[in-house]
């Protein structure tokens, strides 16, 4: 070959069968073309099926020149048949991969129902006009991983060079796992990748679309045409069981021309990547998992602001009937942290009454202040619940407690002698604890809480009250306690000193009066009473 007034050649040169079907063997671009020597130019290209037998060959040229001469063609095996099969180590059980052998550069997924959706590149320019044509596309290598494609761009007397790569991935939802595919323009001036999506449309069928931010959306396909599009994240028809998603954001053309078919052009939604696409295909979509996981997320923080209300209504949302992919391991989750929400409302509820019987019944400062502070907290919290007026109610009477309480707010003098007072009741209250007159203890400690919770004392009192009843709740401890004075009282009766015998038991009453060991304290007390009548 050799030229006049020539800067770049491209060529591509195809198989045309008897049938009209294109393969295209090879396709290049050249350069260093000089007027007046000839030169030799070769392409290779690799062939994924065998040729069309008695097909004819056509020879595309497109460049830069101003005269062209070619002294000789040759075309020529250079290998044999056994070439790299790509993509058969691939990890997606319910999808298979394979390569159209009419349209080498087309990509065919089919999942098991034998449904497809077929992906063909395509390159275009920065005003997004079509620079590349499907029947141009020649393959240049194989390899297990990865297939490199080469295209002629006719308008810009140019050729293209984009690689194909495919893996299994996890998409994170979903037991099984999808496929990853991926192109990425190596060579080709001016242009930018994109890649055609061709679902089928059986009649009657749904185009469903998600947002960005994975919002789903059903599409009217007689009006789909008038959408302005914007970035989608994901993309199927919901008949067919086959999901094509963004991971990083599409721009969507759509095609409704050919029948039966829904022809999506998609490029990459970032400006620093239009030379790359990335594709994923699942079995399911992931719109649902997505917006489910959203949702639960939003759940989770308004949890942990403690905004239950507003958390409970995303969760029965999540947790309602006729939910899409009800195998999800969000959902459960969803339900486990509603079971926590009741919990805690439950728990909150019985101190808010607890807290509001000692406030009714005793209507002094500090259990005033830890009432309102409850039910303040309640409605917070749960500003859904039906209750909410029962608790608006309450609060508005514990206001008017403590605004009567501070009325009657005692003189210095009266305080005085009340910390006197309570100061002796208190340490009547300890000396009657330490030397185990339990019951004794805590009726003076309500007298405390009673007449004198605007002294220190109050406190004090609090905290003796809190150690009772520890020691009340501890029933290995109390079982120790009972069956050593128990042991006691059995040598009391056996040597018949039966007056220290029932002396042990009145004491042991006092000390425990509600313990399940009741029946065996009364059977000494019968014991030694027997003995009196005696």
């Amino acid at each position: 070959m050799k030229a006049e007034g020539a800067s770049k050649i491209a060529l591509a040169l195809s198989a045309i069968s008897e049938k009209g079907d294109v393969m295209t063997l090879a396709s290049g671009s050249f350069v260093g073309i000089k007027g007046t020597e000839w030169g030799q130019f070769s392409m290779n290209g690799t062939t994924l099926s065998r040729p069309p037998e008695n097909a004819q060959l056509r020879l595309l040229i497109a460049g830069s020149y101003s005269h062209l001469w070619f002294d000789r063609i040759e075309l020529a095996r250079t290998a044999d048949e056994r070439s790299t099969k790509p993509f058969d180590q691939l990890d997606a059980p319910n999808l298979t991969l394979a390569l159209d052998p009419r349209h080498q550069a087309q990509a065919v997924v089919e999942n098991t129902g034998g449904k497809q959706v077929r992906f063909q590149p395509v390159l275009l320019a920065f005003d997004d006009k079509r620079l590349s044509e499907a029947e141009l596309w020649g393959v240049n290598q194989v390899q297990p991983e990865s297939i490199s494609y080469s295209a002629i761009l006719t308008s810009q007397g140019d050729a293209a060079a984009v690689q194909f790569q495919a893996s299994g991935y996890d998409n994170g939802y979903f037991t099984d796992h999808g496929l990853h595919l991926a192109w990425n323009a190596k060579q080709g001036g001016g242009s930018t990748m994109a890649v055609d999506v061709i679902l089928p449309l059986p009649p009657g069928a749904t185009i469903g679309v998600a947002d960005r931010r994975g919002y789903p959306m059903a599409l009217d396909r007689d009006q789909v045409h008038a959408y302005a599009y914007a970035t989608i994240s994901e993309l199927m028809v919901n008949e067919t069981g086959l999901s094509v998603s963004f991971p990083r954001g599409a721009v969507v053309w759509f095609d409704l021309s050919r029948p039966g078919e829904l022809v999506a052009t998609v490029r990459s939604a970032q400006s620093g990547e239009r030379k790359k696409m990335e594709i994923d295909v699942n079995t399911r979509p992931l719109m649902f998992a997505r917006l489910y996981d959203r949702l639960y997320d939003e759940a989770v923080r308004l949890i942990e602001a403690e905004h239950y209300s507003a958390a409970e209504v995303r969760l029965k949302y999540l947790t309602g009937g006729n939910r899409a992919d009800p195998d999800l391991p969000v959902l459960r989750n969803a339900a486990e942290k509603l079971n926590e929400i009741d919990g805690h409302r439950k728990q909150l509820g019985a101190s808010v009454d607890a807290a509001w019987e000692k406030a009714e019944s005793q209507r002094n400062k500090p259990t005033l202040v830890a009432a309102e502070g409850l039910v303040r907290q309640y409605i917070a919290q749960f500003p859904g619940d039906d209750v909410i007026d029962e608790m608006n109610d309450r609060l508005r009477k514990l206001e008017t407690w403590t605004a009567e309480l501070a009325l009657e707010a005692k003189t210095p003098a009266e305080m005085a002698e009340a910390e006197k007072k309570a100061k002796s009741l208190y340490d009547d209250a300890q000396a009657s604890y330490e030397a185990g007159k339990i019951l004794l203890a805590l009726v003076i400690l309500d007298t405390i809480f009673a007449d004198y919770a605007d002294t220190s004392q109050y406190h004090n009192a609090q905290a003796l009250k809190e150690e009772i009843d520890k020691s009340l709740a501890d029933v290995a401890e109390q079982n120790r306690v009972i069956d050593e004075e128990l042991k006691g009282i059995d040598e009391d009766i056996k040597f018949k000193d039966y007056e220290r015998g029932r002396k042990r038991c009145l004491e042991l009453f006092r000390r425990f009066p509600d313990t399940a060991r009741t029946r065996d304290i009364m059977k000494r007390l019968r014991a030694i009473e027997d003995a009196f009548d005696d």
